[in-house]
């Protein structure tokens, strides 16, 4: 799901699990630096051959009237949409047990959904349905904090016509796995919440994993923030009746953790359909994502609803679970991720100063112009004001860019570091844009 993200000074403290191991004090060194660098709010818990081996959490899950409640592992947070492979998980088990298959119509559940009789269960797990995207409809921003019917859902939905033809493209689409929970308790006549606790739940252990509702402190469930002006400010709720099967699931980091390593590597599913939904060719799959940490596959999902920010790794041939969940965040979830995977695992990773410079106006002109590039059809616009540069892509919003030397520039949240190469006249020469491990050259 979609939402925007990010209060004042960050308030620390955290617990972390079992003997300091050097990797576990490196860890700690790497999350509290997070924190106080006004970085991420939030918890993670890594599990390994089935065991939670570490867990911390930082920042703060409320501050009401200015009293900020210090987050610990037991918070409840929103996990967005890791809630897809939840949902997934559901659909597998009623394929598994011959209630559903892959090649089921849409058209049996939903018939007014545009292509519904050409669209099957198979392309609503992988985003290749044509679905209209409903949080992308032009009045979401009017009606996403309000309760919602499913059958209001459907219609808006329905009104749209089809972006593509069912398999002949693949596209994210939130929609998807709405109508997917709503198919789920069509067959079960049950709510999301039941199939939750009896078909998941009862089989990891998972305590505190539920269909979410209004944000209820007395539970130990976190607000979420964004960093703005330097401070952190609450962000409005998405009423959890719109995310449905997509993302309205709430949970701990090390619920999440242990979900994925159930959902994986345990028996949540038969070998056939584990096997099916691990059976990925590029990187978005059956409401799964693989990703590639170190040279080591994993399978699992991220998530962005409100201000929350969230994602889960399962690591097959190491055992090894990851899960960090953020209400708050002003750096690359992803980065955190790696970060984490790499110390623990004992890999070579130098923890990010976070330090930035002050630079006027008369020092970024140089700077200030359109680039392009060669590899990827997108141009991007650098300005300055107010001695703070801002960068802009081709149909992106701007973004502030933070000075960390005379000609290097970051904006954590978005994972993008830029640096400028100059000529012996001071001009530049080349701008480098790197983003998720690629580096692209540009040229004014």
């Amino acid at each position: 799901m979609k939402r925007s993200f990010f209060t004042v000074a960050l308030f620390f403290y955290t617990t972390t699990l079992f003997s300091q191991t050097a990797e576990s004090k490196k860890l700690d060194s790497l999350f509290t630096a997070l924190e106080s660098n006004n970085k991420a709010m939030g918890s993670v818990a890594l599990r390994e051959n089935g065991k939670l081996v570490y867990s911390k959490a930082i920042g703060f899950a409320s501050n009401e009237h200015g009293k900020p409640v210090k987050a610990t592992p037991a918070t409840i947070y929103r996990i967005g949409s890791i809630s897809k492979m939840y949902t997934a998980a559901l659909t597998f088990q009623l394929i598994q047990q011959g209630k559903l298959s892959l090649e089921t119509l849409l058209s049996d559940y939903f018939p007014t959904i545009p292509n519904a009789g050409k669209i099957k269960i198979k392309h609503l797990l992988a985003h290749t349905s044509g679905i209209f995207n409903i949080t992308s409809d032009s009045t979401y921003e009017g009606w996403y904090t309000t309760p919602q019917s499913n059958e209001a859902m459907i219609a808006r939905m329905a009104k749209h016509p089809a972006d593509f033809e069912p398999g002949t493209a693949k596209q994210y689409c939130n929609s998807n796995f709405i109508l997917l929970g709503y198919i789920i308790e069509a067959i079960t006549q049950q709510t999301y919440q039941q199939n939750l606790q009896l078909s998941i739940n009862s089989i990891t252990g998972a305590k505190h994993t539920n269909y979410g509702g209004k944000t209820n402190l007395n539970k130990n469930e976190a607000y979420s923030f964004s960093y703005e002006d330097n401070k952190w400010i609450q962000q409005p709720e998405t009423d959890m009746s719109v995310p449905h099967g997509a993302g309205a699931i709430t949970a701990t980091a090390d619920d999440v953790a242990l979900f994925a390593e159930n959902y994986i590597g345990g028996n949540i599913l038969n070998q056939q359909w584990k096997d099916t939904v691990t059976s990925i060719t590029k990187q978005l799959g059956y409401g799964i994502i693989k990703f590639n940490k170190d040279n080591e596959t994993g399978y699992g999902h991220n998530g962005a609803i409100d201000g929350f920010n969230t994602e889960v790794i399962y690591f097959p041939g190491k055992k090894i679970s990851i899960a960090f969940l953020s209400n708050g965040i002003n750096y690359s979830i992803d980065d955190i991720m790696t970060a984490a995977y790499k110390i623990y695992t004992g890999a070579a990773y130098d923890i990010p100063s976070f330090k930035t410079i002050q630079l006027t106006d008369k020092d970024l002109e140089k700077f200030n112009g359109v680039y392009s590039s060669e590899k990827i059809p997108l141009k991007i616009t650098v300005s300055s004001k107010n001695n703070a540069m801002t960068v802009q892509a081709t149909g992106q919003p701007a973004f502030p860019m933070d000075a960390t030397s005379a000609n290097s520039f970051s904006n954590g949240q978005i994972g993008v570091v830029l640096e400028f190469v100059l000529n012996n006249d001071n001009t530049v020469k080349e701008m480098i844009l790197k983003q998720g491990g690629a580096e692209i050259s540009f040229t004014k």
